[in-house]
């Protein structure tokens, strides 16, 4: 059952990421794809898949994380104050691209408040797939 409910997970996010055409910044290499959005929340949020995963962890009411689905005009709003272009105290941190998965941390030093950010190559092109928000 788990294997079925990831595969039709999986084909969500390829049919939805190819809905819109792929930004040329988010067709190249991860590292120069990281630059590419630091610099630009909007960038950030045009890479993202047509419906994105919004986790989070550190829930204060239940001990499960809570899952919701936005569209990427939900995710602009949630985003705008939470992305390094417009918060100079959050740091990045990338675990690289791996096959075709990249990991990219959003912290602000001394503090809980962490989001991580999960990008799946889909086709050619890096999408923005997963955020996880795991501040306490």
């Amino acid at each position: 059952m788990k294997v079925i409910a990831s595969f039709l997970l999986t084909l969500a996010l390829v049919s939805t990421a190819f809905a819109g055409a792929c930004p040329p910044e988010a067709a190249g290499t991860f590292p120069s794809f990281l630059a590419s959005i630091q610099a630009s929340s909007d960038k950030l949020i045009a890479s993202a898949t047509s419906t994105l995963v919004w986790r989070v962890i550190g829930n204060a009411d239940e001990n499960r994380p809570t899952i919701t689905k936005l569209r990427s005009t939900d995710f602009r709003a949630k985003i705008s104050s939470n992305w390094p272009a417009s918060n100079s105290q959050l740091k990045v941190r990338s675990s690289g691209a791996k096959d075709k998965e990249a990991t990219v941390v959003v912290a602000k030093p001394d503090t809980d408040y962490q989001l991580v950010f999960y990008f799946r190559r889909l086709g050619n092109c890096w999408r923005l797939t997963e955020v996880e928000d795991q501040s306490l």
